[in-house]
């Protein structure tokens, strides 16, 4: 989500906006729309932060945004959740400007908590959303800096636990790997709870 463009023409243009990775297409996010209400699951995401979508000072802009939510809207859907941005902890995984720090995740998140106010009073703020710290490999950021810098601004507090990543992951040593055996072992079951009491006592 970091790096995804939403693009909400029709027909949409299939190349990759500068700053981006990927595109997201009406009829995609549509299908996701219509899957949620086909089994009444709730919907939550997390916004684009890639360097697409900020201006010449590195702000985040919430012009595209406001553009997803308003199709999300037109096409039935309702957006009852979201993180300003997919694991802050990890902003080298993120595509945000080179030397972004905590001052700027506070700012970004800041501009990010008064669209969400005024687009959707009722949508749930979660964050950090962060990610690894629990099992040691923690990124540039910690949540204690990013709790720091942002609160009191969630509503919800939220971390990511892999217990282990998926094998177009296992290329590189950040993320967590395991084995079938090793998968059913007590102390790999009990990674859960460590993650828990982690971000509990930080939250």
């Amino acid at each position: 989500a970091n790096k995804t463009a939403f693009d909400d023409r029709d027909p949409p243009s299939m190349t990759v906006p500068d700053g981006f990775e990927c595109v997201l297409t009406p009829r995609q996010w549509q299908g996701v729309v219509e899957f949620s209400r086909a089994v009444d699951a709730k919907i939550a995401t997390s916004m684009a932060v890639s360097t697409g979508t900020r201006d010449a000072a590195g702000h985040w802009q919430p012009d595209m945004a406001r553009r997803f939510f308003a199709f999300s809207r037109a096409v039935g859907g309702e957006i009852v959740a979201a993180e300003f941005m997919n694991e802050p902890t990890a902003p080298f995984l993120a595509g945000v400007p080179k030397g972004w720090g905590a001052g700027d995740y506070a700012r970004d998140f800041r501009a990010f908590r008064a669209f969400a106010r005024e687009i959707a009073p009722n949508m749930l703020v979660l964050g950090p959303g962060s990610v690894g710290e629990a099992h040691g490999k923690e990124g540039d950021l910690t949540t204690r800096q990013l709790l720091t810098a942002s609160s009191p601004a969630v509503d919800v507090f939220s971390y990511h636990h892999y217990g282990a990543a998926s094998l177009r992951c296992a290329d590189g040593d950040w993320w967590p790997q395991t084995s079938r055996q090793a998968a059913l072992a007590e102390d790999w079951l009990a990674s859960a709870s460590r993650g828990l009491d982690y971000y509990r006592a930080l939250r």
